[in-house]
């Protein structure tokens, strides 16, 4: 019988039902007894028809391992169906099904790009040697030789021509793959090649960072004091001669005039001179004549006497001249018990 789920209804099956003996042999009747237990248990109305375990309506070709007891009525009965009860919990997985048929071998795909070739590998051992060939056709037979005189034995007639080479036999099959070699041992080595050549010089680096202030050096000191008490005359552009050197340092140095200094730094100079006349004196560097070191006196035995700093270079000399177009008395004053300086020259190194 079936069942619609809609209008809860239920109808005879249709299906043919046929009359035999039993037959305790036959598998799908020992399924049908376990079927009709089961009908037994979960229908009440059968439950109040007897039963015979001989007498019943059994289809042989009805499946009775079929759970869905349901749309089936072996007996032909009227099965009153009750209200549909609570879903059940849900029952154990089943076992896993037999295997499908397999599928329709699918197109094949289109060929794949060519892979890189791969690293030849060793040479394999050799294979076995191929069967045989068949033999060749028997050449054709060589000319008979010409008979000798008698008696004498004649001489071998000569040898025939070779027959024609026989046709090559058939490959042999190609024998089995051989085992790859053991790994020969590794050869001597080799000479050191010879040295390349020099690469390109690199680009230049970037600048370093600037290095820390240094600490303040100490100013070694340098100075001369040269002192003149004699009278004498200096032409125009002359030098101012000094008769005493009173102190000096191994930097500074005097000769006829002449001041040299052999260190570089910031010198201060000052200079006097008396005289009896107008006058003008400047210093010198080099013969070069330094501009903040010019001065000059008024009339009547004045005197001139200048001060100033400047930049020297190592071994430049200074010279201390009169800049103007006359010449230049210095002379002594008679003042006094002692004899007095007329000219004098102090030069320090101050940085």
């Amino acid at each position: 019988m079936s069942c619609s789920e809609s209008d809860k209804s239920c109808s005879d099956s249709d299906e043919t039902i046929v009359n035999i003996e039993n037959n305790e042999n036959d598998k799908n009747y020992k399924k049908y007894k376990k079927y009709v237990k089961k009908i037994k248990k979960q229908s009440k109305t059968l439950m109040q028809i007897p039963f015979e375990k001989n007498v019943g309506e059994y289809n042989p070709d009805y499946d009775y391992s079929n759970e869905k007891i349901v749309h089936f009525n072996p007996f032909n009965l009227q099965i009153i169906k009750g209200d549909c009860g609570p879903m059940g919990l849900e029952g154990p997985k089943g076992k896993q099904g037999p295997r499908g048929y397999m599928g329709i071998t699918g197109k094949r795909g289109h060929d794949g790009k060519r892979g890189y070739d791969g690293k030849d590998g060793c040479d394999g051992k050799d294979g076995n040697h191929g069967n045989h060939g068949h033999d060749g056709k028997d050449g054709c037979d060589g000319k008979d030789g010409k008979d000798g005189n008698h008696g004498h034995d004649g001489k071998d007639g000569c040898d025939g021509k070779d027959g024609n080479h026989g046709k090559d036999g058939y490959d042999g099959k190609d024998g089995n793959h051989g085992k790859d070699g053991n790994h020969g041992k590794d050869g001597n080595h080799g000479h050191d090649g010879k040295d390349g050549h020099d690469g390109k010089d690199g680009k230049d680096g970037h600048d370093g960072k600037d290095g820390k202030d240094g600490k303040d050096g100490v100013v070694k000191p340098e100075f001369m004091y040269l002192y003149n008490n004699v009278s004498e005359q200096v032409a125009p552009n002359g030098n101012v001669l000094f008769n005493t050197i009173s102190n000096t340092t191994t930097g500074l140095s005097y000769n006829n005039g002449v001041i040299s200094i052999s260190h570089l730094g910031i010198y201060k100079v000052s200079y006097y001179v008396q005289t009896t006349q107008d006058t003008q004196f400047a210093v010198f560097i080099n013969d070069t004549i330094i501009n903040g070191s010019i001065y000059s006196s008024g009339t009547n035995g004045l005197i001139c006497v200048g001060s100033f700093t400047t930049n020297v270079l190592n071994n430049n000399a200074l010279t201390l001249r009169n800049t103007t177009a006359n010449n230049i008395n210095i002379n002594i004053p008679n003042i006094g018990n002692h004899t007095s300086i007329n000219a004098s020259f102090m030069i320090e190194k101050l940085a």
